[in-house]
């Protein structure tokens, strides 16, 4: 499977769970580890009769422990020796101390990729934050970014924290765009369509924030296509219609695929949206207008791209272009085509609720 999807261009990130196991608290079973070494293997309250359990799963794999911490690194080495993986995503990463992080990052192999939720179930159990591993090719889950633009793209929401997260979040706790994986939706929680309750305006302009900012844009299965869980905001215990895909939502929805796909296409052929290093003025200038639902962002290249939001759910919003040359319109808001649809000059209205995206060669 791994060589078959390689063969096709796709990299294999493996989820990993070294956080916990299925032996769970106290009242768990021993099976494994509890009966080999209970107190190496898991960490353990003052009193040893019961265990830490800030993963919420019943207990703590205590990674710390130079036994624990081997186990880690040979399973890692084998899937990618044996297996061919691409790379790691750390469930509740936070929950392995920070040695052991270290020793992930500095022991594979050095095309590996590495990616981290920088949290645990309980924000006191975090063995390392958010701002820890920064300058190195640690990738992290951006919720700030989750947060940032959900509010953003239903009118509300601060504009400077939002302007902080679509250039990668260097200003908060990066060091360069590719330490944040951006994503405005994944497997836990509720799926964007059903909070913006199916709203296509809105979703599309979701869309344009995490297929132009800086980082690492991931997409949640059957997002490209506006697929819903039917309202359930927790269903990793659904092996039924809630969490399987209904293709049919990718007809129905047709123009949102088609939406997403020629944003992909256009960040995979502008580097504009992916600089390996933090933005400056010499690669990005901001555009404010007074109505603060609105706000505008050039990314300067061979082509200059220039990216406009209107969030007000009512009102449009005009932004002057920069320069007096001609730009051609690449996205209207509701279809994306690189070979342009028009021109503009001078001043743009952007109408209520739509993202535009404009091109000038220099």
């Amino acid at each position: 499977m791994v060589n078959g999807l390689h063969k096709a261009g796709i990299a294999v990130i493996m989820d990993v769970v070294y956080n916990h196991t299925a032996e769970g608290n106290e009242k768990g079973i021993p099976f494994l580890f509890k009966g080999l070494d209970n107190p190496g293997y898991y960490r353990l309250c003052d009193d040893k009769r019961f265990y830490w359990n800030g993963t919420g799963c019943g207990n703590e794999f205590r990674s710390e422990n130079p036994m624990t911490r081997k186990y880690i690194l040979d399973s890692l080495k084998y899937w990618m020796r044996e297996y061919h993986v691409d790379g790691f995503r750390f469930d509740l990463g936070t929950i392995l101390d920070k040695e052991t992080m270290s020793a992930i990052l500095d022991e594979l192999p050095a095309s590996a990729i590495i990616v981290a939720e920088p949290w645990a179930a309980d924000w006191k159990r975090n063995q390392w934050g958010k701002s820890d591993f920064r300058n190195t090719k640690l990738g992290k889950w951006n919720d700030d970014f989750r947060e940032q633009i959900r509010n953003f793209i239903s009118g509300n929401g601060d504009r400077n924290s939002v302007m902080t997260v679509l250039a990668g979040t260097c200003f908060w706790w990066t060091a360069k765009p590719t330490e944040s994986v951006n994503y405005i939706e994944c497997h836990d929680g509720a799926a964007l369509s059903d909070l913006l309750k199916m709203d296509k305006d809105r979703f599309r302009l979701g869309a344009v924030a995490l297929l132009t900012a800086q980082g690492m844009p991931m997409i949640h299965e059957g997002q490209e296509f506006m697929r819903s869980k039917k309202g359930n905001d927790n269903s990793y215990d659904q092996d039924n219609e809630i969490n399987w895909l209904n293709w049919n939502d990718k007809t129905k929805n047709a123009d949102i695929y088609e939406f997403y796909k020629g944003l992909i296409g256009l960040r995979m052929k502008y580097e504009n949206f992916r600089h390996p290093v933090a933005l400056n003025s010499q690669n990005v200038e901001w555009l404010q207008p007074a109505n603060n639902r609105g706000l505008g962002y050039l990314l300067k290249g061979r082509t200059d791209l220039l990216v406009l939001f209107n969030t007000d759910p009512a009102e449009w919003i005009t932004f002057n272009l920069p320069g007096a040359e001609d730009w051609t319109v690449i996205c209207d808001g509701e279809k994306v085509n690189d070979k342009g649809f028009y021109t503009a000059k001078g001043t743009y209205n952007v109408p209520s609720r739509k993202a535009i995206i404009l091109k000038k060669a220099r």
